[in-house]
Formats: structure tokens, C-alpha cells, sequence
């Protein structure tokens, strides 16, 4: 399965509005049949409870749609359909219309002209007294209806025309009945059989049935003639349904060989759409939609469309209605829920035409009376809610079952990146270096927001790391200059001892010892400093190491009893760790209990270094006439005993630092790494549109990014430096043309910041380092003096971890294999060949308004065409005028709008909801669109229908 889509689900049944599909088996016998495999239900009783059991069966595999086909009796579809419309919930309650399993009315028959089979299906809502009569009309003698089973089958020497005729001679049958021939090959009275090609040529039908079989199973051959590829057959492709035949009492082949089939209400003109559309309304396998769709979108108020509350399709919508009706309104009120990037976040103050008429008709309908917009929707299966407040200016999003917290616009946009383009936006892509880039970005914006966050984490550690080489380099200048003022000290005092020769021996001694003291001192109070930072780093593990101890409710868990078990463990284990821990905390800090010997021996150091002061300071009172030189000297010591304690601090600091140099190396290393990732991320993309495109359009990335905005970002950096734009320009271009850019820009970094050092310790007169890069991009001494000058940390962080804006660049390729450059294809051209791109790709729902507006027309056809198959890997919502992509695009919802009064165009609301299969939205296509009733004859007249 194609990544970005889904199998739909059985219980999508319940949510997906108007036209989607239904798993159906359309034939299906009852226990009247002549060929039942198993006991007869006779009496009303034993066929109600019969029929019950059998929706209830139909319910469990998942059928949504069945049709009763006894051969040449119609009796028994009346109790199934009873039973299904009185079918109820589990707990009793009444099942949803749009839940119910439909039941189509059916009849199997055995034609002479030529011998064969064929199934006729009638509207499920058709009047049963009318339905009862189809084998009256046909010529069938039936048996009673209290009869077991029905009547020996009796071939009926009749052609599908004269079953045609004879039956829309009722006008309350004409139209509302299908044959489908048996065209199984080599099957029982099939029409696919050898030398049959002249009758299967002119068979007046749009489809066929095949019992038992899988269409994929057929033969190549086989598939072809009903795939419309053998024209000696038929020139038209078929609409095959699988059928199970099933006729078990015990209902096991139920819906074994079933279709799905798409329709917006079933009936039987839903089913010769769907044989006209086979491509796009049946499938033979589970059908595939798209991963992530918009589910449903209120509005709760508006000045122009008032409140609209509209289910959307998760494949095709189309809006459509007169000028000004609000089709276009309804598309940027979706947009605008859905924080679709704007002017909101434009940064440049170029706001272009598009953007200015959004942000005015937002601010001038729905600010103006403090609207909301809700917008639900799907991914991968999770219902997702947003409602943005336009009153209070407020987010608040809702993921499946979980509460609504309030978010921030790249909070949504992070879970649905919608690509969309307001009317005649798509031609401006190609000269629009922006939208180039959300061209490419958004089909993988999930994988370049998890490469930004990691690059994001990588520049704030960067970031720290350069503060961190700021600090290194401040305190090793401090340690610098905190040496030479202790060795100034030092010899201060040595120089003043010597003139203390004189002093008494004891008091000499106390002097000479002074110094030392004063170092045992600094010794401990060091040692009491770790310690204090030993208890906080302990009483931190502990928190830490307790965080593991996270129970959850284990009640209905599968696997709760060892869950449990296993959160026991862990708080055991973390409670011996604590234990543990608090033992070897105590040993070394000691407690009540225990007193550690190195307490003690502080406590006598303390003592010893009490009469040692006291010592000292007799020693100074005594000898007056070396007082002046004690009093100095012992200021000389106690400088020293401050500019030591002061020292050890800064060089423990510098083992604190580490080595961020190594740091910065190593972390520029992996982010020019994740660059490179990013970058081949986007050069996928561009080969992967390029593919897309069928050669149209040749899409690369400029080697080194956005040089302009890299010009403009080193330019403001180093403002001031008085450096003409030339020479920035030169030493930019040795990153354009560099086999490695994002190293080549981090050699021109390092260089800049080589230059800024050594302004920093040496002044303006600094000796000029070694700078090749610079030097070659024409830069003077005194231009490199100025830039040296200019830089700060701030800066230097800028120029260290800007991020290369990639430059996608666009060619379309002209007849003759010849690349021009984008914009200068016509706007046509180059609309045409994003939206066919857009239309292969998968990704998140796609919203334009009128892209017709800018296509050429021959183009529109074709784009139709693509619409099939898109609507397979992503969500389609088109505003539209032109009939040809709603009716050939086959939209599974269209919306049409109109005006409140027809006297008044200043208010527009919803007129109808459907699909064209609904006789309302027809007649709007034919109205308001243009070509209306020509996309419906295009349409017969290629499908030959």
C-alpha cells in the first residue's frame, strides 16, 4: 500500500458525508431459493427471525449493502428489508439512517435470447406492490408466497431489450431498474463465452456481475474484453461487481466475493454512475483514501455567509456557484482555521495582492462580529479538532479522546500542513522564491520539521557552547591576571619579612608560620565549599533517581499483573538505591549516630588556628617598633589569602568549562551533517517532482542556497564595517562555487572569529592572523581591522549557525527537449505543470480556488482526468466555474452556493449538498457552471453513456 493512504475502514460508515463507499454483495439468495443449502423457513415467525439473523450477520462481515436475488421470485426481500430497518444498537438503541444496511431489491434471471443469465436490481426505496409485479411483467408463473420455495425456473424467451421495454412500460419502474448480465467467463448461462462477441457487443448495458471469483483472478485476456480493450468485443469497459451467490443456511460465503462501490444515496442510477466511473467508484479490493482529510467545517457566524456547518469528502469537493456567492470566502475561512500561513507570519512587507484581500476579508467578516471557525479532521484514523477564535484570538485544539488544550498556530500547522492557493495564486509560484520553497517543502514538511528541531537542539547547544568559550577565555584572563597580582604580593611580603630579622624568636616563628596557616585555611574552607555542593548534588540525584517511581493504572491493561509487578520492583529497587545512598552520605557527612574523623580533625585545626591569631596579633602589639611592618604584612597575607581563594575558584571554574572549543567542533560537525541531510531531503523532493511532472518541469537546488538572503544576513551582521557590497558578494561566491559550501562557510566563520580574538586581547593595533579567505576576497588590513571591531558574541553566534536557505530552481521543458527557466513559460504553462504535479503527489488535502483561472483551456480536460487518481493519495477541495473538472473529475461532494435573496448578492449561504448523481446538484452544474450541459454530454459521449 502507498504510504499516505489508508484501507478504508468498516466504521467509517458512520462519519464520512455524502458520496463515499459501500461493501456490497448483489447476490444474495434466500431460503426460498431452489438451490438453498440448508432447513426452509415457512411460517412468518421462523422468515422474521430468518431475516434478522442474517442483517445481523451482514453487520458483523462488515456488508453495507446487499441485494436479495432469488431466481424468478421477488418474496422474500421484503423481511430482510423489514429487518434492517428495525435493526438496533447493543443497547437497544435506534440505528442511524446513513448506518443501515441497504437493502437492494433484486431478481435473478434466465433469458433464451441468447441462454444466459443476468441480475435485475431496483432502487431500494422503490413501492414493494410495484416490485412484487416485476415477475408478472416478465412473464414468470410464481409459487405462493407460503410456499417453501419458489417455482422450477422456466427460461424465459426473452432478450435484456424486451425485459428493458416490458419493464419501463411501468412508469413506476422506468429508471429505476439495472440489468446486470452474468459475465463471469466459462460460467453457468454466462454472456462472456467463446463466439458470443456479436450478442456482447450490443448488450444495451453499462455492467456485469461474476459469481465466486475474484476480477483479479480472471484471465489477462478475459479482463481485457470487459476492460473495454478488444473491440471485435466491446470498445466500452464494463462495471464488474463481485458476487458471492451465497445460498447457505449458515451464511459463510456472505459478502466472500464483494465490491465496494461509491455512492452519495443508494440507487440504482448510483450504480450505472459508478459502471461509468468504474475507476473511480468501484473497486474490487478494500478502496484506498487518503490519510489525513478534513472532516467537517463550522463557521459560527459570518457577515457574508452567515453560520455553515459542512461535512466534507475525504476525496474530491467541489464548490461551485455564481460570482460572489462565497465559494471563495468558504475556502479562506477554512484556510484561515486551519492557520494556514499568511501575512501572519510575512516578514519581508511584501504582501501581495491575494494575501491583502484574505487578511481583510477575515478581518471585515469575522473579526468584525467575533466569529469562530471549527475545522475537524482525520489522520490515520484519529479525529482531530481546531477551533480558532477570532474574538479572543485563541487556538484551542482537540486530538481524539483527549481534552482541548489551547495551541499555537505552528501546532496545527505541524499536524496538518494543508498546501493551498488562493485564485490565479498557482501561476505566481514560479517567480516567487517562496513559494517555490512551500512548493517543495510541504509534501514532506513532517521530515524537514523533525531535521529542524534536531537542528534547532544542535545551535542551542552550539550556542551555549560559544558562551561557554566566552567564559573559558574571560576567567582564563582572570587566572592571567590573578597570577601576576599573587606573585606581586608574594614578593611584597617576602621583601617585608626580611625586615623583620629583628623580631623575637617566638614571635618570628609565629610570623614565618603566618603564610602557611593561612593555606591550610584556604584548604578547608575549599574543602567545606565541595562539600555544600556535594549535598546539593546528592539531594538532586535522589529526585532524580525517585522520578522512576511513575505508577499508571494497570485495571485494563493486557498486560496489568506484570505492569504491576514490575512497578514494585522498581519502587524496591528505588528505595534501596535511596537507602544506599543515605548510608554513603552518612558516612561521609556523618549524623547523630556517627561523627566521621575528618570532623574532628577540623574542629583541633580549628582550635590550633584561634591561638595561632591571637599569636599573631600579640606578635604585632608587641613589637611597636616593627609594627608598621607587621600591620603591612599581615595586610600582604590577608590579600594574598584572598586573591589564592579567589584563584583556586577561577581555575575550578575552568575544569567546570571543559573544553568548549572541542564542543563547537564537534557540534559543527554534526550540524553541517543534519545541513547535508536536509538538503538531500529536499534534492529527493525535487528529482521526486521532476518525476512527477513527466519531465515538464526540471526542479535542483542552487549549490549554495539562497545567496541573496546569505548576502542580506551578512550584511546587516556586519554593519558599520564600512566593507563594500562587492567584497561580500566576492567571499560569498567561494561558497557558491564550493564543492563543500556549508564547510566552506564555516572556514570564513572561523576566520572572522580568529580576527575578533585577537582584537579582543590585544586592541586595534593587533597583529592580523593568517586569514586566506579573506584576504582573497579583496579585504585590507584595515577592512579586516573594521570587521573585527564590529563583531561581537551575538554576532559571531549569527554568522556561526545560520542556516542556508535552499534555493529550489524551477525549468520547464519546451517541445524539443529544450529547459527555459520557469518564469519564463506563460503562466498557463506553468500553472498546468505545478497542478499536475500537485495532483500525482501525496500528501496533505489540496485547496485552490478556481485553478481553472489558471490553466490553458485544452488543459482542464486533462487535469480532470488526473483528478481520478489523486483523489486516491490526497484530499481535493476545488472552488471551480468550469463544469468539466466537477462532472469529469467526478467530485464525490459538490457544494453549491447561491445567494439568501436573489434580490440581494451581499449575502451568499449553502444552497444544496451532493454529488452529481443527485438530480438537484445536475440541474446547479447545468445552471450556474460554465459548460454545464456540455461536461454532461463530453460525458456520454465517453462513456457511451
Amino acid at each position: 500500500m502507498a504510504s499516505g493512504t489508508f484501507l478504508i475502514a468498516i466504521c467509517y460508515i458512520s462519519y464520512l458525508p455524502k458520496t463515499h463507499y459501500y461493501r456490497c454483495d448483489f447476490q444474495v439468495h434466500s431460503p426460498r431459493d431452489l438451490n438453498w443449502n440448508g432447513r426452509t423457513y415457512i411460517t412468518e415467525q421462523e422468515r422474521v427471525e430468518y431475516a434478522k439473523r442474517f442483517i445481523k450477520t451482514c453487520r458483523e462481515k462488515g456488508l453495507h449493502a446487499i441485494a436479495i436475488t432469488d431466481h424468478h421470485d421477488t418474496v422474500f426481500y421484503k423481511y430482510i428489508r423489514d429487518a434492517s430497518l428495525s435493526e438496533v444498537t447493543e443497547d437497544g438503541g435506534a440505528i442511524d439512517e446513513s448506518d443501515r444496511i441497504v437493502i437492494f431489491p433484486g431478481i435473478e434471471v434466465s433469458i433464451a435470447q441468447p441462454s444466459a443469465q443476468l441480475l435485475i436490481l431496483f432502487d431500494p426505496d422503490i413501492d414493494i406492490t410495484y416490485y412484487s409485479q416485476v415477475p408478472i411483467k416478465l412473464g414468470i408463473t410464481t409459487s405462493a408466497e407460503t410456499e417453501a420455495k419458489t417455482c422450477q425456473t422456466i427460461q424465459l424467451n426473452l432478450s435484456i431489450a424486451d425485459i428493458q421495454n416490458r419493464l419501463s412500460e411501468s412508469p413506476e419502474l422506468a429508471n429505476r431498474f439495472i440489468i446486470l448480465p452474468n459475465v463471469k467467463p466459462g460460467g453457468y448461462k454466462t454472456f462472456l463465452r467463446h463466439g458470443n462477441h456479436t450478442v456482447f457487443s450490443n448488450l444495451p448495458c453499462v455492467g456485469g456481475y461474476v459469481e465466486g471469483v475474484y476480477f483479479d483472478d480472471l484471465g489477462e485476456g478475459e479482463r481485457r474484453i470487459l476492460e473495454g480493450k478488444v473491440p471485435a468485443w466491446s470498445t466500452r469497459a464494463y462495471g464488474v461487481f463481485q458476487t458471492s451467490d451465497c445460498r447457505q443456511d449458515d451464511l459463510n460465503t456472505l459478502g466472500t466475493f464483494s465490491t465496494w462501490v461509491k455512492w452519495s444515496k443508494p440507487s440504482v442510477e448510483a450504480l450505472r454512475q459508478a459502471c461509468l466511473s468504474i475507476s473511480n467508484r468501484i473497486s474490487h479490493r478494500q478502496p484506498i483514501i487518503p490519510s489525513v482529510f478534513i472532516q467537517r467545517v463550522e463557521i459560527s457566524d459570518s457577515k457574508f455567509l452567515g453560520p455553515v456547518d459542512l461535512g466534507v469528502n475525504p476525496q474530491f469537493n467541489a464548490l461551485i456557484g455564481g460570482r460572489g456567492t462565497g465559494k471563495s470566502s468558504f475556502l479562506e475561512y477554512l484556510r484561515w482555521g486551519l492557520c494556514d500561513p499568511t501575512i501572519e507570519n510575512s516578514t519581508d512587507g511584501g504582501i501581495r495582492a491575494f494575501e491583502k484581500k484574505r487578511s481583510d476579508l477575515i478581518s471585515s467578516t469575522l473579526e468584525s462580529i467575533g466569529a469562530s471557525v471549527t475545522v475537524d479532521w482525520i489522520a490515520n484514523g484519529v479525529k482531530h479538532s481546531v477551533k480558532r477564535d477570532s474574538k479572543t484570538n485563541t487556538i484551542e485544539l482537540k486530538i481524539g479522546s483527549h481534552s482541548p488544550r489551547p495551541a499555537t498556530m505552528q501546532d496545527v500547522r505541524s499536524l496538518i500542513g494543508i498546501q493551498s492557493y488562493s485564485q490565479k495564486e498557482l501561476s505566481t509560484v514560479g517567480v516567487d522564491i517562496k513559494e517555490l520553497r512551500r512548493f517543495i517543502e510541504t509534501p514532506i514538511r513532517p521530515q524537514l520539521n523533525a531535521l529542524s528541531d534536531q537542528i534547532e537542539s544542535l545551535s542551542t547547544e552550539i550556542r551555549q557552547d560559544v558562551i561557554r568559550l566566552r567564559d573559558k577565555k574571560r576567567v582564563s584572563m582572570n587566572v592571567s591576571r590573578e597570577r601576576m597580582a599573587l606573585a606581586s604580593l608574594k614578593e611584597q611580603a617576602s621583601t617585608i619579612r626580611e625586615q623583620l630579622k629583628g623580631l623575637p624568636e617566638e614571635s618570628k616563628l609565629t610570623v614565618d608560620q603566618h603564610p602557611l596557616i593561612e593555606q591550610e585555611a584556604l584548604f578547608i574552607n575549599r574543602f567545606n565549599e565541595k562539600l555544600e555542593k556535594i549535598i546539593k548534588d546528592v539531594n538532586t540525584l535522589k529526585e532524580s533517581v525517585e522520578s522512576l517511581n511513575e505508577t499508571i493504572k494497570i485495571d485494563n491493561l493486557p498486560n496489568g499483573i506484570l505492569i504491576g509487578a514490575l512497578q514494585d520492583s522498581i519502587s524496591h529497587s528505588v528505595s534501596q538505591f535511596n537507602d544506599s545512598l543515605d548510608s554513603l552520605t552518612n558516612g561521609l557527612l556523618g549524623n547523630e549516630d556517627h561523627i566521621p574523623e575528618w570532623r574532628n580533625s577540623i574542629v583541633q585545626w580549628e582550635h590550633i588556628y584561634s591561638i595561632h591569631n591571637e599569636k599573631f596579633q600579640e606578635a604585632i602589639e608587641q613589637n611597636i617598633q616593627y609594627q608598621n611592618e607587621l600591620k603591612n604584612l599581615n595586610d600582604k597575607e590577608e590579600q594574598i589569602r584572598e586573591k589564592e581563594s579567589l584563584l583556586s575558584k577561577y581555575l575550578d571554574e575552568l575544569i567546570e568549562l571543559m573544553n568548549p572549543e572541542e564542543d563547537i567542533a564537534r557540534r559543527i560537525d554534526e550540524l553541517i551533517k543534519l545541513y547535508y541531510g536536509q538538503r538531500q531531503l529536499l534534492s529527493d523532493q525535487c528529482s521526486y517532482l521532476t518525476s512527477l511532472s513527466n519531465g515538464q518541469i526540471q526542479a535542483s537546488l542552487a549549490n549554495a542556497g539562497d545567496i541573496e538572503e546569505h548576502h542580506s544576513m551578512v550584511t546587516k551582521t556586519i554593519q558599520g564595517a564600512n566593507i563594500s557590497t562587492e567584497k561580500i558578494r566576492r567571499l560569498l561566491e567561494r561558497i557558491e562555487t564550493s564543492s563543500t559550501p556549508f564547510e566552506e562557510w564555516q572556514r570564513i566563520v572561523s576566520e572572522i572569529q580568529l580576527i575578533w580574538d585577537s582584537f579582543e586581547e590585544n586592541g586595534a593595533d593587533f597583529t592580523i592572523p593568517d586569514v586566506p579567505s579573506l584576504r582573497n576576497s579583496g579585504l585590507i588590513d584595515n577592512e579586516i581591522r573594521r570587521l573585527a571591531a564590529r563583531i561581537d558574541s551575538e554576532k559571531l553566534i549569527t554568522l556561526l549557525l545560520y542556516r542556508f536557505k535552499e534555493k529550489p530552481i524551477f525549468k520547464y521543458c519546451v517541445s524539443g527537449g529544450d529547459a527555459i527557466d520557469f518564469e519564463q513559460a506563460s503562466a498557463g504553462q506553468q500553472a498546468s505543470a505545478l497542478l499536475k504535479v500537485l495532483l500525482s503527489s501525496e500528501g496533505p488535502p489540496l485547496i485552490i480556488d478556481q485553478p481553472e483561472d489558471d490553466l490553458d483551456n485544452e488543459i482542464v480536460a486533462e487535469i480532470a482526468n488526473d483528478i481520478w487518481e489523486a483523489k486516491k493519495k490526497r484530499q481535493i477541495i476545488f472552488a471551480s466555474h468550469n463544469a468539466n473538472l466537477v462532472v469529469n473529475g467526478d467530485a464525490e461532494l459538490v457544494v453549491h452556493f447561491g445567494y439568501r435573496n436573489e434580490g440581494n448578492q451581499s449575502i451568499g449561504h449553502v444552497n444544496t449538498v451532493g454529488s452529481i448523481d443527485v438530480p438537484e446538484i445536475k440541474e446547479a452544474i447545468k445552471k450556474v457552471m460554465e459548460g454545464g450541459e456540455r461536461a454532461f454530454k463530453l460525458r456520454q459521449e465517453k462513456y457511451g453513456f
